[in-house]
């Protein structure tokens, strides 16, 4: 939407050129796909003209929501997270990093689905062998990529919890019943939940 000065190429031999020209920081043009035309002209004016298109971009992707797809946040290592992440378009590179739960994680081993309406699904599996501690409020950071601008949501937050609960005391109201009577025991454990 508009002509720019001509931009003059650099000879780096072989016939080869490189074209470079700054977009202006004050660049009004709506986003979008532009057409680059680009004219070469020998010394005996002989011209031959390609047309390139490129497209304008100054919008980061918008990650609108994360959720869990299982049935609760807690898992143990060798389990699968699965969840679902809603953007603003369909077309974008997702990814997440799930090192705060499994620090044997390495990236893009998990497995990201794109439902192309604007909806990714993304499963990990912890390792069996994760030597992280038990945590809370671990976060999983979510990356929306378009090939320019790249957007991180650090929302969705998971809780490995390996160890098992300990008893710490169980008292029984009394040592014998009959038939009829209500046991009652009181049980304690080392954490509540």
């Amino acid at each position: 939407t508009g002509a720019t000065a001509p931009v003059t190429g650099t000879d780096n031999g072989g016939g080869e050129y490189l074209l470079k020209h700054q977009i202006s920081t004050n660049n009004r043009a709506p986003e979008g796909l532009k057409t680059v035309r680009i004219t070469a002209i020998d010394s005996a004016s002989n011209q031959t003209t390609i047309d390139v298109m490129l497209a304008l971009d100054n919008t980061a992707p918008r990650v609108v929501s994360v959720n869990s797809l299982d049935a609760d946040t807690v898992y143990r290592n060798g389990e699968t997270i699965s969840f679902q992440v809603t953007a603003d378009a369909s077309d974008y590179v997702v990814s997440a990093d799930f090192r705060a739960i499994d620090q044997n994680y390495q990236p893009k081993t998990e497995q990201v689905t794109n439902l192309t309406n604007n909806t990714y699904t993304i499963q990990y599996q912890i390792r069996s062998d994760n030597p992280r501690p038990d945590g809370k409020l671990l976060p999983i950071a979510v990356s929306a990529s378009d090939g320019v601008h790249t957007t991180v949501d650090k929302t969705f937050t998971v809780e490995l919890d390996n160890t098992a609960p300990l008893f710490t005391e169980a008292i029984a109201a009394k040592k014998t019943y009959s038939n009829g009577e209500s046991v009652v025991l009181s049980v304690t454990l080392d954490a509540p939940g």
